[in-house]
C-alpha cells in the first residue's frame, strides 16, 4: 500500500511492455533492459486499496508547501475532504486512512529525492 506513493514520486507509469519493450522500440536487446535499470515491474494494487489510490490521484494537486522551502508538509485536507463528499466516497474512514499511507511514503520518498538533488 505504502508503495504506491513511493511509485508516484518516481514517476513511474504504468506500461504493460516495461522497460524492454521501450528499449526494443530503438532496436536495444531485451538483454540490455537489466543493465540499465531494475526497477522495470508493475506495481500491483490490492482492490481494497484501488478507492484509496484513486482518491490520491485526484487529490495529487492539493498538497500544502511549508513557508519559502516550497517542501511540502501533506495533503491539504480540506480539499481531500471536498473531493471525498464530491466522487461519493463510501467507506470513508477506511479510505482517508489508505489515503495517509499512501501520502505518508510519498513524502519520505519527495523527501529521499529532494536529498538526492
Amino acid at each position: 500500500m505504502r508503495g504506491i506513493g513511493r511509485v508516484w514520486v518516481d514517476g513511474r507509469q504504468a506500461d504493460p511492455g516495461g522497460l524492454a519493450s521501450d528499449l526494443a522500440a530503438f532496436g536495444v536487446p531485451a538483454e540490455a533492459a537489466s543493465l540499465v535499470s531494475g526497477h522495470d515491474e508493475d506495481y500491483g494494487v490490492l482492490p481494497e486499496n484501488w478507492g484509496a489510490l484513486q482518491l490520491f490521484l485526484k487529490c495529487s494537486t492539493q498538497w500544502r508547501y511549508a513557508g519559502m522551502s516550497g517542501e511540502r508538509t501533506g495533503l491539504d485536507y480540506q480539499a481531500v475532504e471536498s473531493v471525498i463528499r464530491m466522487t461519493g466516497v463510501t467507506d470513508i474512514a477506511d479510505t482517508f486512512w489508505r489515503l495517509q499511507l499512501i501520502e505518508d511514503e510519498a513524502l519520505k520518498a519527495l523527501a529521499e529525492k529532494q536529498d538526492q538533488a
